[in-house]
């Protein structure tokens, strides 16, 4: 670990670890005092801190680009494709156990209205295990993407059926909320997904795996002599 040196702090370089030596060779020994020269002939601290911490920032912003990339191609999209060989949201997906029928994890394609979030949760009480024996489940969140968060707003604030003239109630008023609600600012495609039971549970995990993790190190540029 080392410290973020400060302008009044002494050179990293010249602070000791616990564990190693004080001694330091000719080369790192020129090395930081060029480094340190030209940061104050250009007056470049500032500059080289923020640029550092861009570094950082620009891999938690690949990791959220590449998580959302599973949503956005989740339909129809290669190379997104589950264990069963099938797209992350698929309408004929195999059971696990052998001769079983087939099983949709795919709404019908709609606008988000009273009645598609109605048909949606009626899905979820209505899924059956592998053997075909009831076993219902719940709607605990929505993800939407940014452009539905309005539409989204206005069916779950609405105590009556939105663009009707009758006083009929709104079902979806006392279904959800916004806390239901997760607006997903990276979700470019058209599509909502429903999370159904518990948001933590590992039925609900997609597993990331790093080939090679990011990381930030110092390059020592030319040697000075």
């Amino acid at each position: 670990y080392i410290p973020q040196n400060r302008d009044t702090d002494e050179m990293q370089s010249l602070q000791g670890g616990d564990g190693f030596s004080w001694d330091l060779d000719t080369y790192t020994y020129r090395a930081n005092i060029k480094l340190e020269r030209k940061l104050d002939e250009i007056d470049d601290r500032g500059v080289t801190a923020n640029r550092q911490n861009w570094l950082v920032e620009g891999a938690k912003l690949t990791y959220e680009a590449i998580w959302a990339d599973v949503f956005n191609r989740a339909l129809g999209t290669a190379p997104i494709l589950a264990d069963d060989g099938m797209y992350l949201i698929d309408s004929s997906r195999p059971n696990p156990r052998a001769g079983a029928s087939t099983w949709s994890n795919l709404e019908s394609s709609s606008a988000i209205t009273e009645t598609s979030l109605f048909t949606a949760a009626l899905a979820a009480r209505q899924t059956t295990s592998a053997n075909g024996v009831l076993m219902p489940l719940s709607i605990k969140k929505i993800i939407i993407p940014p452009a539905q968060e309005r539409n989204m707003w206005i069916l779950l604030k609405s105590t009556n059926k939105v663009n009707s003239a009758n006083n009929d109630a709104n079902w979806a008023n006392e279904a959800f909320s916004m806390d239901d609600v997760i607006v997903y600012d990276w979700l470019t495609s058209s599509y909502i997904f429903y999370m159904l039971d518990d948001p933590k549970s590992e039925s609900n995990e997609l597993i990331h795996g790093d080939r090679v993790k990011p990381n930030v190190i110092t390059y020592p540029g030319a040697n000075p002599d």
